[in-house]
Formats: structure tokens, C-alpha cells, sequence
């Protein structure tokens, strides 16, 4: 961008927050489905089931005595959600 363009572009804080921060969303107000959002909470959601499916391979049948009491401590605050 060069100097002259830059010198005649200059983005007030509204303009600023509505073209670098608004949600990839359609529809309009309550109705509205944020896509970024969604892709990034199905994202994290597959992060923390990946990593509960490795600690629990991981744990010997005998003894799952480590891993076992945090994992049904989260899974018992998702039920109750």
C-alpha cells in the first residue's frame, strides 16, 4: 500500500472493528449462525475427546485408577449440563 493510499484510507474505530472483527455469520441477530464460532468450538470439542481417548489407551485395563477419576469427574459435570 503506498503512502498516498494509506494517507487517504484512514478507518475510523467503527469502521476499523466492522471490517477486521465481525463474525463469519449468516443470517441476521438472534437467528444468526456464527460459522467461525461453531468451526472452532466443534474443533477444540474434537481436541478434548482425542485427548481423553489417548489417556484412556494408554492406561492398562487393571488399573485405571490415574486417569479415571478426573475423566468421571468432567464426564459427570456433562451429564449434569
Amino acid at each position: 500500500m503506498s503512502s498516498t493510499a494509506a494517507a487517504s484510507e484512514t478507518l475510523t474505530s467503527q469502521e476499523y472493528i466492522k471490517h477486521h472483527l465481525t463474525n463469519f455469520s449468516t443470517g441476521e441477530g438472534f437467528q444468526a449462525i456464527h460459522w467461525d464460532t461453531l468451526g472452532w468450538s466443534v474443533f477444540l470439542g474434537l481436541v478434548f475427546i482425542t485427548i481423553f481417548i489417548v489417556l484412556l489407551k494408554k492406561q492398562p485395563r487393571v488399573c485405571r485408577v490415574n486417569y479415571s477419576v478426573p475423566l468421571n469427574l468432567l464426564l459427570g459435570l456433562l451429564t449434569i449440563v
